[in-house]
C-alpha cells in the first residue's frame, strides 16, 4: 500500500489505481459474539406428543419460522399454557414475549407468518370464532389486530399451505405475494397479493388445479430480478412487471419436473434450469438465453454474488455416468460462463451447496452412505481455483446448511478432534482456516445442541435469522430444551470510501526549468485576494524550481525532486514562504505522469508554513 503523505501534507493527484490502493482499507473482522438464551420460554419440561408419522415426542417451546421485523424477531414458539402462538423478541428476556393468545387456552392458533409491510408485520391465524383470518402486528401485543376489513376475501378458506419446504412469501413494491392452499375453490393453490387494503387484495393467479397439484411447495417458487417479479409454478415461468399488471408466461417445459428450483437474482437477470440447461432472462419483453447445457446433467446449487453466480454439475465420462464434481461461474450470458475447477469425487459424495462468503467461495459435500462420521472427513471447503479445494471443517454428522449472513457463514456441525466430542454446535466461518470453528459447546460434551433445526417444522425454518444485530436460532441443551438462543454479530466494517478526484490542471501552460530536466510544473496561490498563478524565478538555488506569486523576483515557493531514494522513487519535495494556499502539479514529461499536492494556508492563530515530501513520488 502506498504511503500516505504527513498530516500536514495535501491530497496527490495519482492515478486510479493508485487512488484505489490509498483508499482505507477494512477495519479488521470482529469476531461474533458467544450465543446466550434468550428466553426460556416453556420451562416445563414435559414432552410434546407431535402428530407424526410415526408419533414422536419433543420437548421446549419448538421454535419455528423466524422472521426479522426491523430490529426485531418475530416468530412462533410452543406453551402449554397457549399452544402454538406468534411472539416477539428484542434479543432480552424481559423483550420476548407473545402477541397475543389469538386462539385463548392451550390451543394453537397455527401462525402462518407472512411478512414485513411498511411498519407492520402480517400473519395468518386461527381465531376458533371469526376463522382464519390475516393479522397485523406493530410488534406488540396491543398493537396486533385481526384484519376484519379484508373479508372477504382473505377469510374462510384454509390456512398457507406449507410442506416440504417454507412457503412462498414476499414483499415486492409495496405489496406482500403468498401462496394460499384453498380446498374449497376451483384451482387448490393461488398466489395471492394484498398492500393491507381491501382494494390492493386480490388472487393473482393460479399456481395449480386439483389435477396435477404438487404434494409440496418445492415446485413454486417466488424471486425479483430487476423491475420483475418472477413466478415458477411448476413447468412454467411467469413475470410481472408490477403490482397491477397480469402475469405474462415466459417459459414452458412439457413436465413439471424439467423446470428445476432454484430462481436466481443476478442484477436485472434472473437465471432459471431445467433438467439439464441453465437459462437467463433479463429486461421486460426480452426472451431467455440459453447459458449453459450440460447434456445429461443439470447445473445445482446456484448462489450469485457482485456480477457473477456459481453452480455446480458433473463431469459427463458417458450418459448416466457421474464424474468429477464440477463448479462453473457465468455473467448471466453464455460467452461469459467458465469452469473454474473440476474435482475428482467419490460416486457417493457431491457438492450440495456453494456459497460466498466475502470474497471466498465455500462449498460443502454430501458424506455419502459408506462415511462413518468418526473418522474426521471434511465436508466443507473453500475454493482456490488456482490450487483447488481447501478443507475448513470436519467432520458433521450431517451435512451442514449453510447460511452466509454478514462476512461470516453459520451451520451446525458435529465437532470431532481426537479424542474431544463436542456433538452437533454452532460454527462459524470467514471462509479461511483458521477463522473456522465451533462458537460455543452449548450441549456440553458429546451431546447435540443442533442449532438451528426444529424437531417439530423445521422444514419452515430458516435455520439461522439477522436482526437487530443479532443472529437468532433454535438450540437444545439438557437444562432448557429447544428455546430461542442469539448471538451478537460483529459489526460490519464500513465499506472503504474512494478520495475525491483531485482537480485537473489549470492550463495547458507549464513552468520549466533546467534545474529539474524531465519534469514541467504549473503553480497556483490561493488567498483572500483571489487566486494567482505562480511565475518560475530565473535566479534560483541549483536543483531548485523557484516560483513567485505576489511579487516579481520574491520565490514563495521551492520544488525539487530529490533521489533516486534508497526505495527506489524520486521524491517531489515542497517548502513555501507564504500563508497562501499552494497548489502544485507535477508531470514526468518521459511517462505522461501527473502528481497533484495541496500545502494549506497558514491558519489565523498558527505559526507553521507547512510542506511536504512524497516518498513514492515517481520512479526514476
Amino acid at each position: 500500500m502506498r504511503n500516505a503523505p504527513p498530516s500536514a501534507a495535501p491530497l496527490l493527484l495519482l492515478p486510479l489505481w493508485a487512488w484505489l490502493l490509498l483508499a482505507p482499507a477494512p477495519a479488521g473482522a470482529e469476531e461474533p459474539g458467544a450465543p446466550f438464551l434468550v428466553r426460556d420460554i416453556e420451562p416445563s419440561g414435559r414432552p410434546i406428543d407431535l402428530e407424526a408419522d410415526p408419533p414422536r415426542s419433543a420437548w421446549g417451546s419448538l421454535i419455528e419460522q423466524l422472521n426479522p421485523f426491523d430490529d426485531r424477531l418475530v416468530f412462533v414458539a410452543f406453551t402449554f399454557e397457549q399452544g402454538f402462538e406468534p411472539w416477539v423478541s428484542d434479543g432480552t428476556a424481559e423483550g420476548t414475549r407473545p402477541l397475543g393468545d389469538i386462539c385463548p387456552g392451550p390451543c394453537d392458533s397455527s401462525p402462518r407468518l407472512v411478512g414485513q409491510l411498511g411498519e407492520r408485520f402480517y400473519f395468518f391465524a386461527l381465531d376458533p370464532v371469526a376463522g382464519t383470518r390475516l393479522w397485523a402486528t406493530d410488534g406488540t401485543p396491543a398493537g396486533t389486530r385481526r384484519l376484519d376489513e379484508l373479508c372477504p376475501p382473505l377469510c374462510d378458506v384454509a390456512l398457507p399451505y406449507a410442506y416440504e419446504g417454507e412457503w412462498r412469501r414476499l414483499s415486492w413494491k409495496g405489496h406482500l405475494y403468498f401462496t394460499r392452499y384453498e380446498p374449497g375453490h376451483p384451482g387448490r393453490i393461488w398466489l395471492w397479493t394484498t398492500d393491507g387494503t381491501p382494494a390492493g387484495t386480490r388472487r393473482v393467479r393460479k399456481v395449480c388445479g386439483s389435477e396435477g397439484c404438487p404434494s409440496s411447495f418445492a415446485s413454486i417458487e417466488l424471486a425479483v430480478a430487476g423491475e420483475n417479479l418472477f413466478v415458477r409454478t411448476g413447468n412454467e415461468l411467469w413475470r410481472l412487471a408490477g403490482p397491477e399488471a397480469m402475469p405474462k408466461r415466459i417459459w414452458q417445459e412439457p413436465s413439471p419436473s424439467f423446470l428445476q428450483r432454484e430462481l436466481t437474482p443476478l442484477g436485472d437477470r434472473l437465471l432459471f434450469r431445467n433438467r439439464t440447461e441453465l437459462w437467463s432472462v433479463g429486461a421486460p419483453g426480452a426472451e431467455p438465453e440459453l447459458v449453459w447445457s450440460g447434456a445429461h446433467f443439470g447445473a445445482w446449487g446456484l448462489t450469485a454474488g457482485p456480477g457473477s453466480a456459481y453452480f455446480t454439475t458433473w463431469a459427463e465420462p458417458a450418459p448416466q455416468v457421474r464424474g468429477a464434481s464440477e463448479i462453473w461461474r457465468t455473467d448471466g450470458t453464455a460467452t461469459g460462463t467458465v469452469l473454474l475447477a473440476s474435482l475428482p469425487r467419490n460416486e457417493l459424495r457431491t457438492i450440495e451447496a456453494l456459497v460466498l462468503v466475502g470474497e471466498h467461495l465455500l462449498f460443502n459435500e454430501s458424506p455419502g452412505s459408506d462415511w462413518d462420521w468418526r473418522n474426521p472427513t471434511p465436508l466443507l471447503f473453500r475454493l482456490d481455483p488456482a490450487a483447488g479445494p481447501e478443507p475448513l471443517a470436519a467432520p458433521a454428522r450431517r451435512p451442514p446448511r449453510l447460511v452466509p449472513i454478514g462476512d461470516r457463514l453459520y451451520f451446525a456441525g458435529h465437532s470431532l478432534e481426537g479424542t474431544l466430542d463436542q456433538g452437533g454446535e454452532l460454527w462459524a466461518s470467514d471462509g479461511t482456516s483458521e477463522g473456522t470453528r465451533v462458537l460455543q459447546d452449548i450441549w456440553p460434551g458429546p451431546g447435540s445442541s443442533w442449532p438451528g433445526f426444529n424437531d417439530s417444522l423445521h422444514y419452515l425454518l430458516p435455520p439461522f435469522v439477522a436482526a437487530g444485530g443479532l443472529l437468532y436460532f433454535p438450540a437444545t441443551d439438557p437444562d432448557h430444551d429447544t428455546e430461542l438462543w442469539a448471538l451478537e454479530l460483529p459489526e460490519e466494517p464500513e465499506e472503504p470510501q474512494e478520495p475525491e478526484p483531485p482537480p485537473p490542471p489549470p492550463s495547458d501552460e507549464w513552468l520549466e526549468t533546467p534545474e529539474l530536466p524531465g519534469f514541467r510544473f504549473q503553480v497556483e496561490l490561493s488567498a483572500p485576494g483571489g487566486v494567482r498563478a505562480g511565475v518560475a524565478e530565473a535566479a534560483c538555488i541549483p536543483e531548485t524550481l523557484c516560483v513567485s506569486g505576489a511579487l516579481p523576483g520574491r520565490s514563495e515557493l521551492f520544488v525539487r525532486i530529490v533521489g533516486p531514494k534508497p526505495n527506489g522513487f524520486l521524491w517531489p519535495t515542497l517548502v513555501k514562504f507564504t500563508t497562501s494556499t499552494v497548489d502544485v502539479w507535477i508531470e514526468q514529461v518521459g511517462s505522461g505522469e501527473v502528481r497533484h499536492y495541496r500545502l494549506e494556508g497558514a491558519s489565523p492563530e498558527g505559526s507553521e508554513l507547512p510542506g511536504l515530501f512524497d516518498r513514492e513520488g515517481f520512479t526514476p
